[in-house]
């Protein structure tokens, strides 16, 4: 039976007992701990259990710059498979955390010598939020994470210890190589349904969620969203991608900077260089349904998916159903696919890119520069091109001489571009104008379902369900026991493109829609549907009104460029002479759809869908925080008995961004 931890003494004590099985029985506060002293060496490395169960551990302080393996735990060999997952359910808040090399919040290394089939968890639905700082493999949750050589790597069944379900918001900078979001190395690891959110700034080797994975490492499913910094080598999502490591269903959202000038390579030079929107180097041995969306900026082998890379010939296709919509600067040798490539035999399948391509020499369109062993015109190996590789010819300018076919705006975002030589393009793509500009992937596409909005409103109301039929607004009551008839809002014009329900808090219900850009409302009298005001709004789509509890009326919607805006209300009582004002911008997706707000518990809550995924905005009105959620792979329903929505997550959390 687990030993439960009560208080930080009794945390402090499990190096007393490192093969203990303990789990928290309330949440700790290691604020009076100054200098914690990482659990496990590597002489007496931590061989246990722990589960943090639905508690916290916060105020975690480390200030070892001079020490290695830094974390809550220090060195952590997990060989019992009986054990896993060692680590599970533990909430890091309020890090801060400095060592040399081997750095994370949770744990600065971990090893395991474990090869079975099916994959196994290590360390599953782990987190941590604060500050991570170190030399070399430093991650926001873990440093250096090891496991054993394989004979045979098959990712169907890739016999590897997995990070599962983990994520990071920490902020992460090191010195030297290998700096990571979520992890700093993974050595025959799997990452999977893992994320990280902090910026990311580094020496060489830098990623969002991973800096460096090799071996037989492999990410499924994972994505980053913070902006990455490295110096020669730098990605979106990982660093650098060696042996058969294998990205798959994965993506980055943030830009990412290669800060290092340094004399142009050679054609022949295949050393480790890259700056890339996904990937900085890699092998090429599999990219499957990935993207990247940020900005690429460096000086030498940049590019919008991937930086540089080098062999291919053991997986085919080696990039397939994947895209890149940042726009790419550098010096030399930088495309809008992928910046260098020196291959063996590399092919690629339904891919495609959107953003510009800058550079003084050697650009491409899709890549920049081929390698070679002397010469241009004596390349080594075979790129093979499956299907069309599209580039936006209207805004990449640079040379196809290694392949791609222009398409304009316009055509990119017509599905007969894709469906006559791309066969799998209905299977892996979807196209949604409202959320995204180019196709997306149907893997992150959470289908939207029918269009409507609820709201419980007082004891004679009821719950009212709102929608919209060619344009034109009804709504039916739920008294409890069943479903009034249909009735028409005849207060609101034609053609209404989006539609939102509020309750205030003198009992009225209020409906707010737009048509072509113009917002306006209409609001019912106290415990009644009866229609008895309407009003034009400020311009904007998908408009929601919420009223906090100091009977503050707020206006959330979707500026003209289709990101979150607030107008706060001038209000003395008179729903007539309200006046809306002060608008301000706030944090949120740039390509947003489908918005609606709630206010609970001093809170406003916010959602929204960004290329084919729904967000949550949430705003403490008290100490004004703001706080951005993702759902992935779940859904959002309204509970009758709460005016805010429930959230029903497959992972059954959610997730800050």
């Amino acid at each position: 039976m687990a030993t439960t931890i009560l208080t930080a003494a009794e945390l402090d004590a499990v190096r007393l007992n490192l093969a203990g099985d303990y789990i928290l029985g309330a949440d700790i506060d290691l604020v009076g701990y100054a200098n914690w002293d990482p659990i496990g060496t590597a002489v007496a490395p931590f061989t246990g259990k722990l589960d943090g169960s639905i508690y916290d551990i916060s105020n975690l302080t480390i200030d070892r710059a001079t020490t290695d393996n830094v974390g809550l735990f220090g060195v952590c060999q997990f060989n019992v498979l009986a054990n896993n997952p060692n680590l599970k359910n533990i909430t890091l808040t309020g890090v801060n955390v400095v060592g040399k090399d081997n750095v994370g919040a949770l744990a600065g290394k971990i090893t395991t010598n474990q090869q079975v089939s099916p994959e196994f968890d290590l360390v599953l639905n782990c987190s941590s939020t604060g500050i991570v700082t170190g030399a070399s493999n430093v991650g926001g949750l873990l440093g250096l994470v090891e496991g054993p050589d394989y004979d045979v790597f098959d990712e169907y069944d890739p016999r590897a210890g997995c990070i599962n379900t983990c994520f990071s918001t920490v902020t992460v900078s090191g010195s030297g190589n290998n700096i990571g979001g979520l992890i700093g190395q993974t050595v025959n690891i799997k990452a999977y349904k893992s994320h990280a959110s902090g910026s990311v700034t580094g020496g060489n080797v830098v990623g969002g969620l991973i800096g460096l994975e090799s071996g037989n490492a492999f990410n499924e499913l994972c994505y980053a969203l913070g902006n990455v910094t490295g110096t020669k080598v730098a990605g979106g999502l990982v660093g650098a991608h060696l042996g058969r490591s294998l990205m798959k269903k994965s993506y980055a959202e943030g830009n990412v900077t290669g800060t290092e000038d340094y004399a142009e390579p050679e054609i022949w030079d295949t050393s480790m260089l890259g700056i890339g929107g996904l990937v900085g180097f890699t092998m090429f041995e599999g990219t499957d349904r990935c993207y990247a969306l940020g900005d690429v900026v460096g000086f030498h082998r940049v590019g919008g998916l991937v930086g540089a890379g080098t062999g291919g010939g053991y997986r085919s296709p080696n990039i397939q159903s994947s895209f890149a919509q940042g726009n790419v600067s550098g010096v030399s040798q930088v495309g809008g696919m992928i910046g260098y490539v020196f291959p063996s035999y590399l092919d690629f399948r339904d891919i495609y890119c959107t953003g510009s391509v800058t550079a003084a020499r050697n650009k491409g369109a899709i890549i920049g520069l081929r390698g070679a062993p002397y010469f241009p015109d004596d390349p080594i190996g075979t790129i093979t091109y499956q299907s069309p590789a599209y580039y936006n010819s209207d805004t990449n300018t640079a040379l196809n001489t290694n392949g791609g076919e222009g398409k304009t705006t316009a055509e990119l975002q017509l599905e007969e571009t894709y469906t006559e030589d791309w066969s799998s393009f209905d299977y892996y793509f979807v196209i949604d104008l409202d959320e995204s500009p180019y196709p997306i992937l149907k893997v992150f596409y959470d289908p939207l379902g029918i269009v409507i909005s609820a709201v419980k409103g007082s004891a004679a109301q009821g719950l009212v369900c709102a929608y919209t039929v060619d344009g034109v607004t009804y709504y039916r009551k739920f008294d409890g026991a069943s479903w009034e008839a249909v009735v028409e809002v005849t207060d609101l014009p034609a053609g209404t493109d989006t539609l939102n329900l509020f309750k205030s808090n003198d009992d009225r219900i209020g409906f707010v829609a737009d048509v072509d850009g113009a917002m306006s409302w209409a609001l019912t009298q106290q415990d009644s549907m009866t229609i008895e005001y309407t009003k034009t709004l400020p311009p904007g789509t998908g408009g929601n009104l919420i009223q906090t509890v100091d009977d503050k009326p707020k206006l959330y919607f979707i500026n003209t460029v289709q990101s979150l805006s607030k107008s706060d209300a001038v209000f003395s009582g008179d729903w007539d002479a309200l006046m809306f004002g002060n608008i301000s911008n706030l944090a949120s997706d740039n390509y947003i759809s489908r918005l609606k707000a709630k206010h609970f518990d001093g809170k406003t809550w916010i959602t929204w869908r960004s290329r084919g995924q729904h967000r949550i905005f949430s705003q403490d009105e008290t100490a004004d925080v703001e706080e951005v959620l993702k759902l992935i792979s779940g859904s959002i329903t309204l509970r009758q008995d709460t005016p805010v929505v429930q959230v029903t997550l497959e992972t059954g959390v959610i997730d800050p961004i």
